[in-house]
């Protein structure tokens, strides 16, 4: 049997070099294609905190993931962080926390795929725009049981009176429905308006509407709803109603642009939201 195999073996190496000539110096080899850039890259905005997220690549012989960062939308993008791609996550989506960021200023972001020959991918194409911003919760008292704790103030943050010459909003009752005021009680100075179910906000717009604000000042509390505010010195905040208390309260959670005339507030996934692919991102470094 061994005999048998030996002479298979030899026969067909005769075979291979019979058919050779000068040619046969090229040899070929096996190609290993660099890996495709990784799609679906995402942000979510935070408090001095961006959340980037995108989809894994099945491709095998990915070793890692690098995230980049820059203040500008093509250039000038360096590597900040790593991610393994093993174990993969059940739903094949990655993610990355940035909490090296300023609240008010933006930054662009993007991944790319390196191989187990070091092999990198171009940058993902998505434009992902992030301007982080402070958040927090809050619980006010119409202005018939609380004056003082009635009105709330975006930029300090804190709650004042209805009354104050910095109150952002207010709240008041009448006939025991709540309602939301933009500006003071002695004048009101800001836009308001209901943007619906705080669930299809946060995750379907994200941007502060241009249109469609109330003209009388004040909308009606709905739990469960958001609402967006243009403050009289021109910053964007949202507050969505978490709860109507027993006590008479409601408690708020609120986020506030400390950009001015910036009207990101939350994240978009799906993308709808007027941003815009182009043509290439100029990355700076690549180190590790």
């Amino acid at each position: 049997m061994k005999k048998a195999l030996l002479l298979i073996l030899i026969t067909l190496a005769a075979f291979i070099l019979s058919g050779c000539d000068d040619d046969c110096n090229n040899i070929l080899y096996y190609h290993d294609t660099v890996p495709t850039a990784p799609q679906g890259v995402i942000s979510i905005t935070g408090d001095s905190t961006v959340y980037i997220y995108w989809n894994g690549l099945y491709e095998q012989d990915v070793y890692q993931y690098i995230v980049y960062r820059s203040f500008d939308p093509i250039y000038d993008y360096d590597d900040i962080g790593y991610v393994d791609p093993y174990p993969r996550p059940s739903n094949n989506i990655y993610s990355y926390t940035d909490n090296t960021v300023e609240n008010g200023r933006t930054y662009y972001y993007a991944v790319r795929a390196v191989d187990s020959a070091g092999q990198p991918s171009e940058l993902s194409w998505e434009t992902v725009q992030d301007t982080p911003r402070p958040d927090g919760e809050i619980t006010l008292y119409p202005n018939s049981l609380s004056r003082d704790y009635s009105g709330f103030n975006f930029s300090l943050p804190a709650r004042v009176a209805d009354t104050s010459s910095i109150a952002d909003v207010y709240m008041d009752s009448v006939g025991g429905v709540f309602y939301l005021n933009a500006g003071n009680y002695d004048y009101i100075y800001g836009e308001i308006q209901d943007v619906g179910n705080t669930f299809y906000f946060n995750q379907f717009i994200g941007y502060a509407p241009t249109e469609g604000w109330s003209e009388l000042g004040y909308v009606e509390l709905i739990e469960g709803h958001s609402y967006v505010i243009f403050t009289y010195d021109y910053h964007y905040a949202l507050m969505s109603v978490k709860s109507i208390n027993p006590s008479g309260s409601v408690t708020f959670d609120w986020a506030y642009q400390t950009d001015a005339n910036n009207p990101e507030l939350s994240p978009s996934p799906d993308g709808e939201d007027g941003r815009m692919s182009r043509p290439l991102k100029k990355a700076v470094s690549l180190n590790k």
